[in-house]
């Protein structure tokens, strides 16, 4: 399957890039922007051969809108690939379980005003309470820039 990933990187011109080492079998708190209109990438990028081969030892679970976990087809393939709902109860059981977590800190409100005819980024400001909970646990924050 892995194989299929790695095609859908090379359509999108994906590169992943590490700036630094990161501990592995540690948890790790992953903000990828922007979001855009859909995260599309977060579903497929920690699945990628560049990923293992860059990130030893280091497995994701991204994290998407608690709406999209209650459809039954679509919550069960997402429980499936590892997805977790993006609440703090469920970040916290993923942390507490050495699991680190890929989540798009602007989320919704940064997709409403994503458009592909601007030549500019939205950044979401609000949504802060994914670093408080990094800062808590003790884990380290990666940001993840397309």
């Amino acid at each position: 399957m892995r194989g299929s990933f790695d095609s859908i990187q090379a359509y999108f011109n994906g590169k992943i890039i590490r700036k630094s080492e990161l501990q592995p079998n540690k948890p790790h708190m992953f903000g990828f922007h922007p979001h855009g209109v859909t995260a599309t990438s977060v579903s497929w990028v920690s699945h990628t051969s560049d990923w293992k081969e860059l990130f030893p030892g280091i497995t994701v679970n991204p994290a998407t809108a608690s709406v999209l976990h209650v459809l039954p087809l679509l919550r069960d393939f997402l429980q499936v690939m590892g997805f977790r709902d993006v609440t703090r109860t469920s970040l916290c059981n993923a942390l507490d379980m050495d699991e680190s977590i890929l989540l798009v800190p602007g989320g919704q409100a940064e997709m409403v005003y994503s458009t592909s005819r601007r030549k500019e980024l939205t950044i979401y400001t609000k949504h802060k309470g994914f670093i408080r909970l990094a800062v808590t646990k003790g884990v380290p924050l990666v940001p993840v820039l397309r």
